[in-house]
C-alpha cells in the first residue's frame, strides 16, 4: 500500500462505521471544544486587563488605608488629608490624587438604595480619563462650580431603580437633590477592590462636608516614569511610618496589580483547562476502544492484506492513520465549535457591561489540531500494533 493511498483508504474504512465514529468523535470534540474557548477567552480577558492597567499608567501607584487585605482596606480610615502635601514633597512624584468614599442612600421616585459615593476633585478628571476609571458615555464629568451633580455608572443607572436613571434627572441624597450630569460607561476596573460601574462620583467636598468623611480613603500617586516607581514606594512608607508611628496603610504599584491578575487568572485558566483535559482522556480511550473493536472485526481482513503482501508497518501504519483522522477531525470540528463558544461567551459578557474580544490565534488553531491528531494517534498506537502482530493464516481462519 503506498503511502498516498493511506488517508483515504482510512477514511473509507472509517466512514464504514460511520456511529461508531461520531460516538468516538465527540469526546475529543467536546475537550478541544472547550479547551479553545477557554484559552481563547483568557487569552482576550488577559489582554483586556492589560491594556486597563496599562492606561492607568505603570509609573503609577495607590497608597491605601490598612494592611492591605481586603477587608482592613474597606474599613479602614488611616490615611489623613495631610499625608498628601508630605508624599507631593517627595522626589520623583509627580502628582498626588485624593479620592474620598462614603456610603448613602440615593432615593429615587421614593425608593432608595444604598450606595458608595466616590468623591473627587474636578481638576484631576483628566488623571481620571487617562486612567480608563471615568469613561463618560453619556454627558459630562463634574466640573469646579458644580455643587450637588452626580455621575453614575451604566450598570447603577439602568439597574438600581425600578425605572433607568436618565441624564438631567434627579435624586436625592440625605434630603438634597441632585442632578445627574453623567453616565459612565463600564470600564471593569475598580478603586479599593470596589467596582466603578456601581458608583456615584460627585464632587470631593459633597463627601467631606455634606457627608461627614473627612479624610481620603485612597491615594493616587503618579511618578516620573516607571523606573521611579520603586524608589518613591520606599520614600512613602519612611515618611508615612514616621508621620503614623505605624505601618497602618499600604502601597502598590499598578504593575504588581496587573502582575497579581495575570496570576490569577493564569490559575484559573489551568484549573479549567485541566478540567477540559479530561473530556480529551475520556475522547482518547474511546479511540482506544474503537480501534481495539475494529482489530477484532476485521482480523479476516487483516488477514487478507498480509496475505497478498501487506507488511506488518503498512497495517500498522493504516490503523494509526485511522485513529489520527479522527483526532483530526474531532479536533477541527473541536476548534469550529470553540471559536462560535468563546464569541457567545464575549456577546454574554457585553451584554453584563464587560468589554471581553476572545482571541484565536493561529497558533491556537494549529496547536489545538495538532494535540487533537497526536490524542488519536498515540490512543490507536496499541491497537494498531496489535493488529499489525496478527498472523496472517491465523487472521484468515478468523471467524
Amino acid at each position: 500500500m503506498l503511502s498516498a493511498e493511506l488517508f483515504p483508504v482510512a477514511f473509507k474504512n472509517l466512514a464504514h462505521q460511520r456511529l461508531r465514529s461520531y460516538l468516538t468523535l465527540l469526546g475529543i470534540i467536546i475537550g478541544i471544544a472547550t479547551i479553545v474557548a477557554l484559552i481563547s477567552v483568557g487569552t482576550g480577558l488577559q489582554s483586556a486587563v492589560e491594556q486597563q492597567f496599562t492606561k492607568m499608567g505603570l509609573n503609577t501607584l495607590f497608597v491605601e488605608p490598612g494592611s492591605g487585605d481586603f477587608l482592613t482596606t474597606a474599613i479602614a480610615r488611616t490615611i489623613k488629608e495631610s499625608d498628601i502635601s508630605a508624599i507631593e514633597s517627595i522626589p520623583g512624584v509627580t502628582d498626588v490624587v485624593p479620592f474620598y468614599e462614603a456610603s448613602a442612600e440615593i432615593v429615587h421616585k421614593e425608593k432608595s438604595i444604598g450606595a458608595l459615593v466616590m468623591g473627587y476633585d474636578p481638576k484631576d478628571s483628566g488623571f481620571l480619563k487617562d486612567s480608563g476609571l471615568l469613561n463618560i458615555e453619556e454627558g459630562r464629568e463634574i466640573s469646579g462650580n458644580d455643587t450637588y451633580a452626580l455621575v453614575i455608572g451604566k450598570q447603577f443607572a439602568e439597574n438600581a431603580f425600578d425605572e433607568p436613571l436618565r441624564l438631567k434627572e434627579q435624586v436625592e441624597i440625605k434630603g438634597k437633590k441632585f442632578r445627574i450630569v453623567g453616565i459612565m460607561d463600564e470600564t471593569g476596573m475598580s478603586l479599593a477592590g470596589i467596582s466603578v460601574g456601581n458608583m456615584a462620583f460627585v464632587h470631593k467636598n459633597i463627601v467631606k462636608e455634606f457627608l461627614g468623611e473627612k479624610e481620603p480613603v485612597e491615594l493616587a500617586v503618579k511618578t516620573t516614569g516607571r523606573e521611579a516607581v520603586a524608589d518613591v514606594t520606599e520614600a512613602i512608607k519612611a515618611k508615612l511610618r514616621k508621620r503614623h508611628n505605624e505601618e497602618d496603610f499600604s502601597i502598590m504599584s499598578v504593575e504588581q496589580m496587573l502582575s497579581g491578575a495575570n496570576i490569577i487568572i493564569g490559575i484559573i485558566q489551568l484549573v479549567l483547562i485541566g478540567l477540559a483535559a479530561i473530556s480529551l482522556l475520556v475522547g482518547g480511550i474511546g479511540i482506544m476502544n474503537t480501534m481495539l473493536m475494529a482489530v477484532i472485526e476485521r482480523t479476516r481482513e487483516i488477514g487478507v492484506m498480509k496475505a497478498t503482501g501487506a507488511t506488518n508497518s503498512q497495517v500498522l501504519s493504516l490503523f494509526v492513520a485511522e485513529a489520527g483522522l479522527i483526532g483530526l477531525i474531532g479536533g477541527a470540528i473541536g476548534i469550529a465549535l470553540g471559536a462560535m463558544l468563546s464569541l457567545l461567551i464575549s456577546f454574554a459578557a457585553g451584554i453584563a457591561g464587560l468589554s471581553l474580544q476572545p482571541e484565536i490565534s493561529l497558533g491556537l488553531v494549529l496547536g489545538a489540531a495538532a494535540f487533537s491528531m497526536a490524542v488519536g494517534i498515540l490512543s490507536g498506537a496499541y491497537p494498531a500494533a496489535k493488529a499489525a502482530s496478527l498472523d496472517p493464516v491465523e487472521a484468515l481462519r478468523y471467524e
